[in-house]
């Protein structure tokens, strides 16, 4: 039987066949190839993301020109080159302008005189658009917003207010046609508090369908009036706002969000009187939350918030925690103890910026009663670049994770680990000695995969076969161990034996009766 290439075959094919041109050359290549029956066409078109440009370039290559990364007409495309461009157009499901090519504001200007009464592309469902000028926006934009749009992203990212707000009412006035349609919208921007910004996301959320909505991401503060309108938005399922320390004149609503599955909160002041809003959450599933709060406020902040969520016994349900605390804190026991109720969580990340001192500061004993606290843990993060300092966790706490997290895949802990090697490295049996209640005994339930450890030195290879013989008995899943590194010399080679140990020898351990057998493995990788 002939086999039948998919999609995603036939791309890869290509591209590995137009080096020269790049991967997305090879997307747009593929998308004209008249060769290709029309359905996968259709297929190729709407799965692949596409920027302007490369829809403007199935014109004939003898009316436009690249100079300067900027796309420009050398001429007015005919009739028949205009139509030609519509083949394409109207298969285009996704758009964003990433690309390293730009549309020049000459060549706006003739494809908004040309599109004055229509739409470019008018089956499109998704914009991503990054951050460009408020012209260019407001020139590009009533191009390409269908009809039938259902996904709206745009990324500002600017500090300066003249750039921000004239970008979001510019994108408020071409949103117009989509109001209808519109499912997901996230504007990114850290300007949170410009009365215009304001106003402008309020008046978007407010024009949008209240059957439709789904999703509604903003960074800024919404109106009392927006606010209450998307607490009671039927099928809204992931919400993201700012809080200020404004009171709300009206009352809440006895029962709010009666779909919400994900919400993010942020705040910059340390008085958070829309807390209250949680204790109205009428949804049953909701299951993610983010908190982006002063550190300052931290200490009753969240047993504020989690206390709000008890009372709606909202933390049976929820299963994903991140706490992204804005400034220095201590991660200790009074941190962790409000979360301790959190039984079914899966997923808990909090963002620890490591700095000297380092701020992470639960004893093994802590880091136990977290881990029996919460058996169903996926993951479990402690910031992205733990630190390796002689305080923190030892050998137990791994331990720990070994016994009591059955679903654990994913961990990034603070462990002295030079500490952890030492001791190890003075055992001499590794087998007969061993029972349930000590440390080095394998751990067979426990999936762990992946896991992330602070930069340290390892002392020499043996150290290393030594390390990746601990973690392979006390998880015997485990397919990659890092080390985090904040320098350009990445990390250090023993590590990467470590690594390499585990990748090739992972299960084997189990069996092994001492540390030489496991020893001879690692001079063979060494070797």
């Amino acid at each position: 039987m002939h086999h039948v290439f998919e999609v995603g075959e036939i791309l890869r094919l290509i591209a590995s066949c137009l080096v020269y041109e790049g991967r997305e050359g090879a997307v747009s290549f593929a998308c004209c190839r008249k060769s290709f029956s029309v359905p996968t066409l259709d297929t190729l078109w709407g799965t692949s993301s596409f920027d302007l440009t490369r829809v403007l370039r199935t014109l004939p290559r003898s009316i436009w020109t690249i100079s300067r990364r900027a796309f420009r007409f050398l001429r007015e495309p005919s009739e028949e080159e205009w139509s030609r461009l519509s083949v394409y157009a109207w298969r285009v499901r996704r758009l964003t302008n990433s690309g390293p090519i730009i549309l020049s504001k000459a060549a706006l200007k003739l494809l908004n005189m040309r599109f004055s009464n229509g739409c470019m592309l008018p089956n499109l469902r998704e914009i991503k658009w990054l951050r460009t000028s408020p012209e260019v926006l407001g020139l590009t934009l009533p191009l390409v917003v269908s009809p039938v749009l259902t996904n709206f992203r745009l990324s500002i990212r600017s500090r300066d207010h003249t750039i921000g707000a004239p970008q979001l009412i510019a994108a408020s006035k071409a949103l117009t046609p989509a109001y209808n349609s519109l499912v997901e919208i996230r504007f990114c921007d850290p300007t949170i508090h410009d009365p215009r910004i304001i106003d402008t996301a309020s008046t978007i959320l407010l024009k949008c369908n209240p059957e439709k909505l789904r999703s509604f991401h903003v960074h800024s503060v919404l109106s009392e009036e927006a606010f209450l309108h998307a607490a009671q938005l039927p099928n809204l399922e992931a919400f993201s706002v700012t809080m200020d320390a404004t009171e709300l004149e009206a009352p809440l609503p006895a029962s709010m969000f009666p779909s919400l599955r994900s919400l993010v909160i942020r705040s910059t002041d340390t008085r958070l009187p829309l807390l209250q809003a949680i204790a109205h959450i009428q949804s049953k599933t909701f299951e993610r939350l983010t908190l982006e709060f002063p550190a300052a406020t931290l200490g009753t902040s969240i047993p504020r918030t989690l206390e709000a969520l008890r009372h709606r016994s909202l933390h049976q349900t929820l299963s994903n925690l991140t706490i992204s605390p804005e400034g220095r804190f201590n991660l200790d026991k009074a941190f962790v103890r409000p979360l301790l109720l959190l039984k079914e969580l899966s997923y808990l990340t909090i963002g620890l910026v490591c700095t000297s001192p380092c701020p992470y500061r639960l004893s093994d004993e802590d880091f136990d009663g977290l881990v029996k606290a919460m058996p169903k843990l996926e993951s479990l993060t402690f910031g992205k670049f733990p630190c390796s300092h002689p305080a923190n966790n030892t050998i137990r706490a791994l331990a720990s994770v070994a016994k009591h997290c059955k679903h654990l895949k994913e961990l990034i802990i603070h462990t002295n680990v030079e500490a952890i090697i030492d001791g190890v490295s003075q055992r001499e049996n590794w087998g007969s000695d061993l029972t349930a209640q000590e440390p080095f005994s394998p751990f067979v339930g426990c999936p762990l995969t992946n896991i992330v450890f602070g930069p340290c030195s390892i002392p020499n290879h043996q150290g290393a076969a030594v390390f990746a013989l601990l973690l392979l008995r006390l998880f015997p899943r485990l397919k990659s161990v890092s080390v985090s590194f904040l320098t350009r010399d990445g990390p250090d080679p023993l590590w990467q034996l470590v690594d390499s140990l585990v990748n090739a020898y992972k299960g084997v351990s189990t069996v092994m009766a001492d540390a030489a057998h496991f020893y001879t493995a690692a001079d063979e990788v060494v070797s």
